[in-house]
């Protein structure tokens, strides 16, 4: 019976502890929402954290822009700038929106860790209630060419509906 007994007691102590762990949050279910920028073509991945959390087309929303990158950041001259697009049914990217630009205002030396808040960034409608969008975040210095007006030195992309 005292067998039966510690077996059971000792399975609902692993059980209990088990258990406990996975209601334990984890560092990876932080609610940040990046995507992978290709290497070598958009500089440094950055992160952003959202606040609402689910960004509205037509609203405003809150931004903290984090992360390294491997070129100064200079105040004044170092911009922080979003790109808006819609993802249609065809699986094409329409750009939407007139882009927001943020002067930054601090510097960083390179592989310094930095962030910028960019606060109350108006969100632009879509065409289509029924499709969702995307911003590039990109940091750099701005350029004079306008099919590439920032010189990236890292971005990140969030999603809003």
């Amino acid at each position: 019976m005292n067998r039966n007994f510690i077996f059971v007691f000792i399975s609902f102590i692993l059980f209990a502890t088990f258990y406990m762990i996975n209601a334990v949050p984890h560092q990876l279910r932080k609610r940040v929402i990046t995507n992978l920028c290709p290497e070598g073509q958009f500089g440094s991945l950055l992160f952003s954290n959202n606040t609402p959390f689910f960004p509205k087309a037509g609203g405003k929303a809150t931004f903290v822009i984090y992360g390294t990158v491997d070129e100064d950041i200079t105040a004044k001259k170092t911009i922080l700038e979003f790109a808006y697009f819609e993802q249609l049914e065809s699986l094409t990217d329409k750009p939407i929106g007139d882009p927001y630009s943020q002067v930054f205002t601090q510097s960083y030396k390179a592989g310094e860790p930095f962030n910028i808040t960019a606060k109350d960034v108006s969100l632009p409608q879509f065409s289509d209630p029924n499709v969702t969008g995307y911003m590039q975040m990109a940091v750099g210095a701005p350029t004079s060419d306008p099919n590439n007006p920032v010189d990236l030195y890292g971005c990140a992309f969030t999603f809003f509906f």
